[in-house]
C-alpha cells in the first residue's frame, strides 16, 4: 500500500531528501524532470544551487529556523531550471530526526504551481488524488472567473463560511467580501489578474452565521493561454488569530496613549536617529508649542547647540548602556529664551527583536525648586554677612556696660558717681538698642526680599 502511495505521489510531487546543512542526497524524477538536471547533477550538491535569487533573506532565515527546530514548513518557493527559467513550488519540508532527538536531514515534497505547469500536470495526476488534495486543504481553494465569479469551492468553503456549495457557485465573491476591504480587494485581486499578476490581500469573508472571518487571500490568474486570464486560482488562509492579536495590541497601544496623555509629567519618545516620534499633551502645553513643531525633529532643530549637544550626548549614553538615566538639566523657554530647569528621566525603548530602536523619557520643571533653593543660599549668606558685621558693632557697647557694671559701687548707690555710670549705661543701652533694631530691620527686608 505504501509503496503504491509513493508511486502515486512521484508522479506529481518533486520529493527529494538532503542532510541537516541542505546538501542532497536523494532526488525523484519528477525533481529532475521539474529542474531540468539529472539526479546526478544534483546528489551532493546543495539546495542553494536552484535559488532564483527572488526571495529575501530573511525569508530563508525564517525557513531553517522552523525546520531546525523540528517543525514542519510550508510555503511556496520560486526556483530556477538548469536553463535558468523560473518555476514556482508549493512545498513543504518535513524535518527528521536522528536517535538522539536532533534533526539530521529534511524530507521536501513539492507541487509545482506555474498555472501552465499547473495545467500539464494536472492531467498526470490520478483524478481521486487531485480531488483529496483540494479537498482535504483546511484552507479555502476556488476558482473565480475573470468578473469574480465562483466556479469552483472546496470542501473547506462550506465547513469555514457556512455556506452549501450551492449557495457560492454562480455568485460572485464580492458579496461575501466585507465593505471595508471591498475596494481594495478588486483592485489588487480582480484588476490587476488581467495583468497577469499575482496578488495576495488580506480581507474579511462574510459567514452565514452573520459573523467575518479574516483571511490572507492568495490569487493568480490562469496563464496556460496566451490571451487574457478566463480564470483566477485562489486560497485564503485563517488569519483571525493574528488580527486578535494585532487587535490586542492595537487596543494596549491606545490604552498606553491614553494614560501617558493625561500624566501630569511631560513625555517624550525619540528614535535611535534623535527623532521626537511621541510627546504627550503635558509637554506641548509645557513647551507652548504644537505637535507639528515638535514631531520628526531632533534636539538640534529645537534647542541651541550647547544644550543640543548634552541632550544628545545623554541620549546616546542611554541607548549605548542599555540603562536609564537621571538627571537635572538646564533647559531654556523656547519662546522667551528664560532659563528653566527640569529633572529628566531618560530610559532605552527596546523592539520587538530585543533590540534597542530608541529612548523614551519624562520630565518635569524644577525652576522654582532651583531659584528658591538659591534665593535660600543668598538669603543666608547675606544673614551671615549681617550677623558677622553687627557682632562687631554689638561687641563695644556690651563691653562697656560689663566694665561700668564692674566699677559700680553697690554699698553707696546714690553716691554721684553711681549716678554718672548709670547715665552711661543707659547712653550706650540705646546705642545697643539702635544696632540691635537696624538688625531686625536689615534681616526683615532681606526675608521681604527672599518671598517676592
Amino acid at each position: 500500500m505504501y509503496d503504491n502511495h509513493q508511486h502515486s505521489i512521484d508522479k506529481f510531487c518533486a520529493h527529494s531528501i538532503a542532510d541537516s546543512k541542505g546538501n542532497i542526497s536523494f532526488v525523484n524524477e519528477f525533481f529532475c524532470a521539474l529542474s531540468g538536471y539529472d539526479s546526478g547533477e544534483l546528489i551532493g550538491q546543495n539546495y542553494s544551487r536552484l535559488k532564483s535569487g527572488l526571495h529575501t533573506p530573511e525569508f530563508f532565515v525564517d525557513l531553517w529556523q522552523t525546520i531546525d527546530k523540528g517543525q514542519v514548513w510550508r510555503g511556496e518557493i520560486c526556483n530556477l531550471t538548469k536553463q535558468g527559467a523560473a518555476f514556482w513550488v508549493d512545498t513543504i519540508i518535513v524535518p527528521q530526526k536522528s536517535e538522539k532527538g536532533t534533526v539530521e536531514r529534511f524530507a521536501t515534497y513539492q507541487i509545482p504551481i506555474n498555472e501552465a505547469r499547473l495545467k500539464s500536470v494536472s492531467s498526470q495526476i490520478p483524478s481521486h488524488i487531485f480531488e483529496h488534495l483540494v479537498q482535504s486543504n483546511k484552507d479555502l481553494a476556488y476558482v473565480l472567473d475573470a468578473d469574480g465569479t465562483f466556479l469552483f469551492v472546496n470542501a473547506a468553503m462550506t465547513d469555514i463560511l457556512g455556506y452549501h456549495a450551492n449557495e457560492l457557485l454562480g455568485q460572485k465573491i464580492t458579496e461575501f467580501i466585507h465593505p471595508d476591504e471591498l475596494v481594495h480587494f478588486k483592485s489588487q485581486v480582480l484588476d490587476q489578474m488581467h495583468d497577469s499578476q499575482r496578488a495576495t490581500v488580506e480581507c474579511r469573508f462574510h459567514l452565514k452565521n452573520g459573523g467575518w472571518w479574516w483571511a490572507e487571500t492568495t490569487a493568480r490568474p490562469d496563464l496556460s493561454t496566451a490571451t487574457p486570464a478566463h480564470s483566477i486560482y485562489a486560497f485564503s488562509r485563517d488569519i483571525s488569530e493574528r488580527k486578535r492579536s494585532q487587535q490586542h495590541l492595537s487596543d494596549s497601544n491606545e490604552l498606553y496613549h491614553s494614560l501617558v496623555n493625561n500624566l501630569p509629567v511631560s513625555l517624550w519618545r525619540k528614535d535611535s536617529k534623535g527623532r521626537v516620534t511621541f510627546v504627550n499633551k503635558a509637554l506641548l502645553k509645557n513647551m507652548k508649542l504644537s505637535e507639528d513643531e515638535i514631531i520628526g525633529r531632533t534636539s538640534y532643530d529645537l534647542y541651541p547647540k550647547e544644550l543640543a549637544d548634552k541632550y544628545t550626548q545623554d541620549d546616546n549614553k542611554v541607548m549605548a548602556n542599555a540603562e536609564p538615566l537621571e538627571v537635572i538639566e538646564e533647559n531654556i523657554d523656547l519662546k522667551t529664551g528664560a532659563k528653566l530647569y527640569y529633572e529628566s528621566i531618560k530610559i532605552p525603548i527596546r523592539g520587538t527583536d530585543g533590540k534597542i530602536e530608541g529612548i523614551q523619557g519624562v520630565f518635569w520643571d524644577i525652576t522654582e525648586a532651583i531659584e528658591a533653593k538659591e534665593r535660600l543660599k543668598h538669603q543666608n549668606e547675606r544673614l551671615t554677612e549681617i550677623a558677622w558685621l553687627h557682632s562687631h558693632k554689638i561687641r563695644g557697647p556690651v563691653a562697656t556696660i560689663m566694665g561700668l557694671i564692674n566699677i559700680f559701687d553697690w554699698a553707696n548707690v546714690n553716691s554721684p558717681e553711681n549716678i554718672e555710670i548709670i547715665k552711661k549705661i543707659d547712653e550706650v543701652s540705646k546705642q545697643l538698642d539702635g544696632i540691635i533694631h537696624n538688625v531686625v530691620k536689615k534681616t526683615g527686608a532681606l526675608y521681604n526680599e527672599t518671598i517676592e
